[in-house]
């Protein structure tokens, strides 16, 4: 048990202590021009009188031409750390979902949440995952907006369907592996309170199930953090997650799918195409570095992550991972302005 505190410990404080600094936040616009900006910050920082046990909560503003209004998600008052905010939006029925991951027990375990916000008013909070002790890192959203139906008659056709795919890091101080949840949403509802929830390694043959091991050194933090993109047909994701045992990192495509069962249909994700694309050399981070990733329609990747200094990244593409290149930042080259540079190569390959 001490073992498990104190690697708890590590891979919790230090991200949070670096949160003091860079700002934790997640924007969406949505087709009516209503920009929603979710936002992790200290307490005594948060718009109003807020009346809280938590050290960090989270706030949302929402702005449509001049008229912005600002609040506080109520579901981040009980105590703890409330970080890391992830946005979908449903377009039908108006509904915003927040998904965040909340620290509890002095940083010794985590879970991740969510709620969704509609006509002014908030939903209660739903859990994803409750392990005991588990620590939750680098939660990813995506949306698909179909889903896959089979008839009786064997006949495979696309529908409409809204589906919220999350994935995240997990640990336990024993165990680590990539995670995954299939959140369906009906009328601006979740479908179901039993979300499916997966070891991504199960998708991927190669792969071992257990997520015991570790990686090698200059791969270990990269590993942890997985990317998800959605297909521009919004029918698929593709997910690109590491493997320890494998030392490795896997591009994974998921589609959302129905599933005749007694009482009807249930949706299920189902493995399209998996790809093992190995992992860059000499990528060395701690667990306070902020990682992102890009990717075009093809199996090309960019992982990107910076110091005020300068902005570094990583290619794969040609079925092999280019060396780390730097991005030098000054006042006429921001990291905004790095980012999108990056942006726009990915998309012209």
């Amino acid at each position: 048990m001490i073992k498990r505190i104190a690697v708890a410990l590590a891979l919790v404080l230090l991200p949070l202590a670096a949160m003091a600094e860079a700002p934790d936040r997640d924007l969406l616009l949505t087709n009516d021009g209503t920009l929603y900006a979710a936002e992790s910050m200290f307490a005594q920082n948060a718009p109003g009188i807020v009346q809280t046990s938590s050290t960090r909560v989270l706030t949302l503003t929402v702005q449509n031409g001049s008229s912005t209004m600002s609040t506080t998600v109520p579901a981040s008052l009980s105590g703890g750390w409330h970080v890391n905010p992830a946005l979908a939006f449903d377009n039908e029925s108006k509904t915003l979902f927040i998904f965040w991951e909340s620290v509890q027990q002095g940083g010794l375990a985590s879970s991740l949440l969510f709620c969704s916000y509609q006509d002014g008013r908030w939903s209660e909070p739903t859990a994803l995952d409750n392990a005991d002790w588990d620590l939750r890192h680098n939660l990813r959203i995506a949306v698909t907006r179909h889903v896959e139906s089979t008839d009786k008659d064997g006949k495979v056709t696309s529908i409409p369907g809204l589906t919220v795919h999350a994935v995240w890091w997990q640990e336990n101080g024993y165990a680590q592996w990539a995670r995954y949840a299939m959140i369906t949403i009906e009328k601006g509802n979740v479908a179901s309170a039993d979300i499916p929830l997966f070891n991504l390694n199960t998708f991927s043959p190669s792969s071992h199930a257990d997520g015991s091991g570790g990686p090698a050194k200059q791969t270990q933090e990269l590993l942890r953090h997985p990317a998800i993109f959605e297909s521009p047909g919004h029918d698929t994701v593709d997910i690109v997650f590491g493997n320890v045992d494998t030392k490795s990192l896997h591009r994974l495509t998921i589609k959302p799918s129905f599933k005749v069962v007694e009482d009807g249909r249930i949706r299920i994700p189902i493995g399209v195409k998996d790809r093992e694309i190995g992992a860059p050399e000499a990528i060395v981070l701690d667990a306070s570095s902020a990682v992102s990733a890009l990717s075009s329609g093809s199996d090309n990747v960019v992982y990107y992550f910076g110091t005020p200094q300068a902005l570094s990244y990583v290619m794969y593409k040609d079925s092999q991972w280019s060396t780390l290149r730097s991005i030098a930042l000054n006042d006429r080259v921001t990291h905004d302005t790095a980012v999108d540079a990056i942006r726009r190569m990915v998309s012209a390959e």
